[in-house]
């Protein structure tokens, strides 16, 4: 986190990883800084980390949340007793969300379960 931090110039919410991934969640009004001029900062990071990396904006409201995780995709999120439903009417979007072996819902659910009490996260 410290290294991206002083790398950036942004403050750095949390660090994780994925299968292979880095995630670095940041501040609100960070998103910026953390990715740089045409996605400069997140390209060299890569490079000097040697693993791919996503940056994810975040933020207090559990819906902008979820739309900062699943960017640049565009969709619908309704919030339900502890259940998101993320809504698309695009079969090609829904796959993106869902992603082989269901790689990627994993990922919202577990980055989202890491800020917010939710059971589960359904595309539909």
């Amino acid at each position: 986190m410290n290294f991206f931090s002083r790398a950036t110039g942004a403050a750095v919410k949390d660090c994780f990883e994925i299968e292979d991934m880095l995630y670095f969640v940041v501040e609100p009004g960070n998103i910026g800084k953390a990715i740089g001029k045409k996605g400069a900062a997140v390209k060299e990071l890569q490079f000097k980390l040697k693993k791919r990396v996503k940056v994810i904006e975040f933020s207090k409201d559990l819906v902008q949340f979820i739309k900062n995780v699943v960017y640049p995709i565009t969709v619908e999120v309704e919030q339900h007793e502890g259940v998101v439903l993320l809504k698309s009417f695009d079969r090609d979007v829904k796959g993106q969300l869902i992603g082989r072996n269901a790689k990627h819902l994993n990922m919202i659910v577990s980055v989202t379960k890491r800020y917010f009490p939710i059971t589960e996260v359904k595309v539909q």
